[in-house]
């Protein structure tokens, strides 16, 4: 309390850290210091976004609305109209700091950290908990969802089908819904975000169970299972698109090195 009312620009340094935990504390009873505690950090952090990193930032808005779900009256109006301003400066200001946090963390070609691109497409694709601010700036949602879809693309293409791939489509499919996007489209120029994503996903998962017969001759040269769990999870999302999963190409006849670890033949070739 003695920082945050004599030096309250202390606080953003560690911002995400005290308001991720301001929910469990006004459950047990102190609502009323939480609450304040939330206005001040809210405040600076709206002023100083820009000292945070991308993770921090969503902890920062996910924390105070956590905790706006959690109070009531004088409380409740004092943090909702601070944590409304706060979500229209970060959802504004969030693709120059996507691309900043590229630049800093010299990931200019590879994308965004999987994990910082889930946080915030989950946070933003959580309506109810936005809500208790006010929800999304209708001015910044459709041209944001646009920007997030082409980091979770980035992080779709990037290797093999996984638990963020899972997270990433769920958030869009969700988001998707509310907003009408189709899942499919007949050029990228015409793709929503929902598309945009979905397409990403269905590369990554066709070339993970895709069998290149010319090279993978070996077993142990051959692709790793798709884990099982992944797979079932997109399969489900695929199936509320009403798109088909990928399906592994027809296994071509075993190579040279099959053939002489087994003892076996080639099988003549009879389209001759």
């Amino acid at each position: 309390r003695g920082v945050a009312a004599r030096e309250p620009h202390r606080l953003v340094a560690h911002a995400a850290e005290l308001c991720a935990p301001l929910h469990a504390l006004a459950r047990g009873g102190a609502s009323a210091s939480a609450s304040a505690l939330a206005c001040v950090v809210a405040t600076e952090v709206e002023d100083q976004h820009f000292r945070l990193t991308l993770r921090q930032a969503q902890a920062v808005m996910r924390g105070c609305l956590r905790l706006l779900n959690e109070l009531e009256g004088d409380e409740a109006s004092a943090l909702r109209a601070r944590a409304a301003k706060l979500l229209s400066t970060l959802a504004r200001n969030l693709p120059a700091k996507c691309r900043a946090e590229c630049v800093f963390q010299r990931r200019r070609t590879e994308g965004l950290d999987a994990a910082d691109v889930v946080a915030w497409c989950e946070l933003l694709a959580d309506a109810p908990l936005l809500e208790v601010a006010g929800g999304l700036p209708k001015e910044a949602g459709v041209e944001l969802w646009r920007h997030l879809s082409q980091e979770a693309a980035t992080v779709a293409r990037r290797g093999e089908p996984d638990e963020a791939t899972v997270a990433l489509l769920r958030a869009f499919v969700d988001e998707g819904q509310r907003r009408g996007w189709v899942a499919s489209a007949a050029s990228e120029a015409d793709a929503s975000p929902l598309a945009a994503v979905a397409s990403a996903v269905a590369a990554s998962w066709r070339r993970a169970v895709a069998v290149d017969g010319e090279e993978l001759e070996d077993e142990e040269h051959e692709p790793l299972p798709l884990n099982s769990e992944v797979e079932e999870e997109l399969g489900l999302l695929f199936a509320r698109l009403g798109l088909e999963p990928p399906s592994p190409p027809p296994k071509p006849p075993p190579g040279p090195a099959v053939l002489r670890r087994e003892g076996g033949r080639r099988p003549p070739n009879r389209s001759v």
